[in-house]
């Protein structure tokens, strides 16, 4: 089987145009190190800000935790009288 030709990695690209580009759009948002989430709008009037979206989610996880801990299994077996 042929190996598919390498490609120069810094050769020009002819098709990309960089004219209409603007130059660190979005590095504030790199800077800040944050993830963009959209919420679904039947959740706004619950959620103002972000800090309230936070603190449900704090809740949450404290609250699956519990669940998690409550709903385990044994680790050891009884043993049953013969």
């Amino acid at each position: 089987m042929k190996k598919a030709p390498e490609l120069d990695p810094l050769a020009e690209r002819p098709n990309v145009d960089f004219r209409k580009g603007e130059r660190g759009k979005y590095s504030n948002l790199l800077a800040k190190g944050t993830n963009v989430v959209i919420l679904d709008p039947a959740l706004l009037p619950h959620f103002p800000d972000s800090e309230s979206v936070n603190q449900a989610l704090h809740a949450l996880l404290a609250l699956n935790k519990q669940v998690q801990h409550i709903t385990a299994k044994p680790t050891r077996r009884r043993t049953t009288a013969a």
